[in-house]
């Protein structure tokens, strides 16, 4: 690639360091290390440098700016790792594409938050000092599903929104939150409603099956019940490993 920023089709940029990680004279932040090696994102992949890739070959993620803008990007994730200071084994967790579902996680790195909260599907992002972006999001129509980000998702919608208003006040809400932690903390409340959410619908579901037991008992009953202990332990598993990233946070 040139060093100018590439429009592809729908909109989506091929950013480069310099505009997604500003350097010192934004007054934002610095990682002049990084813009001195010229590290654009590359047209080719990691392991054959050879083979070139199209734009549309690239992951599509959404990025939130400073100031609450979201769009669409596309970037390596040898880039991802080098830039921010990852490792690979982070981008595995929040890999949108990664087909065994991952248990709720908050990893804590030098330069970000990797943030994966499984609530049948996933709520999976990078958190920076000043920029987060969003790999997936549970489904709209199935929330067990974990799907790409799109922009019109209320959770964009939502976290672009606190996020502008967040930065007209240097980051911080009344309570003194940086930009990093308001986000994570939107993630939390989104993921916790639709765990009670789950659990409502579960509840009603449940009162059914024990209901149908007690007027007669018979394979079908039986065979409710045992479906209704196997969902009891799997909102269980979730809503305990979630707690657990929680905890672990604020101690």
């Amino acid at each position: 690639h040139n060093k100018e920023d590439e429009k592809g089709q729908n909109g989506i940029d091929v950013l480069h360091c310099g505009r997604l990680f500003p350097g010192p004279e934004s007054g934002i932040h610095s990682w002049t290390s990084i813009l001195s090696k010229n590290c654009w994102f590359s047209s080719t992949t990691h392991n054959n440098p050879t083979q070139s890739l199209t734009l549309e070959q690239y992951p599509k993620w959404i990025h939130i700016d400073a100031h609450g803008t979201a769009k669409y990007i596309r970037f390596t994730r040898h880039s991802m790792v080098e830039i921010l200071q990852l490792r690979y084994r982070d981008l595995v967790v929040v890999a949108p594409t990664q087909p065994v579902p991952v248990a709720s996680v908050i990893f804590i790195r030098p330069k970000a938050l990797v943030v994966n909260l499984d609530v049948g599907g996933s709520f999976r992002m990078i958190i920076c000092e000043n920029q987060c972006f969003i790999l997936g999001l549970p489904g709209l129509s199935d929330t067990s599903q974990t799907t790409l980000p799109r922009l019109d998702h209320p959770f964009v919608v939502r976290l672009s929104g606190c996020l502008r208003k967040a930065s007209q006040n240097v980051f911080e809400d009344a309570l003194g939150m940086p930009y990093e932690l308001i986000a994570l903390e939107i993630a939390l409340n989104a993921a916790v409603g639709i765990l009670s959410r789950d659990i409502e619908d579960f509840e009603t579901k449940a009162i059914d099956q024990i209901e149908a037991m007690l007027r007669k008992v018979d394979r079908d009953t039986l065979e409710g019940i045992r479906k209704v202990k196997s969902h009891v332990d799997w909102l269980q598993s979730k809503v305990s490993k979630l707690q657990q990233e929680i905890s672990e946070i604020l101690e």
